[in-house]
């Protein structure tokens, strides 16, 4: 026999309305507060019931596809057309006449970058792999000094530095 109180979770209701904040984009951590739960009891939901796990993820797909589409555009540029105010004439005889026209969006470079980071990362990533050698290419070496003898070096060091023979 079961205990403690029976879960809140409806199968008729909250696959569906989870389903429907993913579609308007919201996050996992603001649909679980629009259904008046906490973050962590949704996550416990979704390995629960397959329903809601495939509902939410249903949801996310068109709101991420519509922002990689954002994303792409704004990398390229695009055109929209608009329709703009346009006073003619002056004085009494001035009036306004809506024209259409087509504007042009240039290409984002940040867009650019990102899109490329994320597409491409072996050609576009931003992480720079630094390799240090020794001599010609070889391995570096590692002196190992006592104390006494690093201090003497450290002292011939400063001293070519400064000018000090002493």
């Amino acid at each position: 026999m079961k205990q403690g109180r029976p879960s809140p979770y409806d199968p008729n209701l909250h696959p569906a309305y989870a389903k429907a904040l993913a579609i308007r984009g919201l996050t996992n951590e603001e649909i679980a507060a629009k259904i008046g739960i906490a973050k962590g009891t949704l996550q416990e939901w979704i390995k629960k019931y397959p329903d809601l796990r495939d509902s939410i993820k249903e949801g996310k797909g068109p709101a991420d596809a519509r922002v990689e589409m954002a994303l792409y555009k704004r990398a390229l540029g695009y055109e929209v057309e608009e329709t703009r105010a346009l006073v003619v004439g002056n004085g009494e005889s001035a009036h306004v006449r809506m024209v259409d026209e087509t504007r042009h969006i240039p290409a984002d470079p940040r867009s650019c970058i990102h899109w490329l980071n994320n597409r491409a990362p072996d050609r576009w990533r931003e992480k720079q792999e630094i390799e240090h050698t020794g001599k010609d290419g070889g391995p570096i070496e590692i002196m190992r000094m006592s104390d006494n003898e690093l201090e003497h070096r450290a002292k011939q060091i400063l001293s070519r530095r400064t000018g000090n023979t002493d």
